[in-house]
C-alpha cells in the first residue's frame, strides 16, 4: 500500500501514435472510448448499488477509488476532445 506502482496504459500508448492518426479518426476513437468507459462506470455503479450495505468498508473504498479514477479519466478525455476540436484542422 505504501509504494505507488506505475501502471502501463494502452490508452497512453495509443496517444503516443496520435500524430499518425487523421484528426477525424482520432476524434471518433476518443468518443468511442468515452462511450465504452461510461458504460463500464455505469455497470460498476450498478454493482455498488446492488451490494450496498453488504460490502465491508474497505471494499466500498475500492469501488469508490475505481469510480473516482474512471471519472477523472473521462474528465481528462472530454477536455482533450474539446482542445482537439478547437484546433484548426
Amino acid at each position: 500500500l505504501a509504494e505507488p506502482i506505475r501502471s502501463e496504459s494502452m490508452f497512453l500508448l495509443g496517444m503516443s501514435n496520435f500524430p499518425t492518426v487523421p484528426r477525424d479518426d482520432a476524434l471518433a476513437a476518443l468518443r468511442e472510448y468515452v462511450a465504452r468507459l461510461t458504460e463500464h462506470r455505469e455497470q460498476l455503479q450498478i454493482r455498488v448499488k446492488m451490494g450496498e450495505r453488504t460490502f465491508p468498508f474497505y471494499v466500498e473504498a475500492m469501488f469508490d477509488f475505481s469510480l473516482t479514477m474512471i471519472q477523472a479519466e473521462l474528465d481528462w478525455i472530454e477536455k482533450f476532445i474539446h482542445q482537439l476540436e478547437a484546433q484548426d484542422g
